[in-house]
């Protein structure tokens, strides 16, 4: 049995999984894992998603050209590096 599958389209955006009749909705951390950078979905054993079953995925993928970032870096405190004794 499988415990993951990959998503074609990528980068994955927001994702939504439920049940094949859409009356399930399975959380993200709780029922399924996303690494939204390679697209892998994962079932999480202890979640709600039956080993073998089939489920809905529907999921966006960003316009990566739109996003944009203002990163602040910070310095560490020096520590001093010797006591005076």
């Amino acid at each position: 049995m499988h415990h993951s599958a990959t998503l074609t389209q990528l980068p994955v955006g927001d994702i939504v999984v439920k049940s094949v009749d859409g009356q399930t909705l399975f959380q993200a951390a709780t029922d399924y894992a996303v690494a939204y950078a390679t697209g892998k979905v994962t079932r999480v054993t202890t979640g709600g998603i039956a080993q073998g079953a089939t489920v809905s995925v529907t999921y966006n993928t960003p316009d990566v050209s739109k996003i944009t970032a203002a990163l602040t870096f910070w310095a560490p405190p020096m520590l001093p590096t010797s006591v005076p004794g």
